[in-house]
């Protein structure tokens, strides 16, 4: 049986990050998630894109008036990760698309060398 996202996956993965070198795109939770030279940047759930922000990054997000993706946890608490909605300003433009995609790359690397 096929994702339900995997028509969106396969256009993200091949046409909206074709020019970002090291991407991957693998299942994950329910969704995909978006991999550059293996680290997480982005997730795919519910035909959306998200990607990995930070304290450097979040306010560009903030401004075009995106959202953090939600999932209501197992004791019924909703909790916001650290992946937000890209804006549409840029979400079917890969030239537009490559700094964000490289910034969540950035994020993803600060949040790691914080661990």
């Amino acid at each position: 049986m096929a994702h339900k996202d995997d028509s969106f996956k396969e256009y993200v993965e091949d046409e909206l990050l074709r020019e970002v070198d090291g991407i991957s795109v693998r299942t994950l939770f329910g969704g995909h998630g978006i991999y550059r030279h293996g680290v997480c940047i982005g997730l795919i759930h519910s035909g959306m894109l998200y990607f990995k922000v930070d304290s450097v990054s979040q306010k560009d997000y903030e401004a075009e008036g995106s959202k953090p993706f939600m999932y209501t946890g197992h004791t019924g608490k909703t909790v916001a990760l650290s992946f937000w909605e890209v804006p549409g300003i840029v979400a079917d433009n890969p030239e537009a698309i490559y700094p964000w995609a490289i910034a969540a790359y950035e994020a993803a690397l600060r949040a790691k060398k914080k661990k």
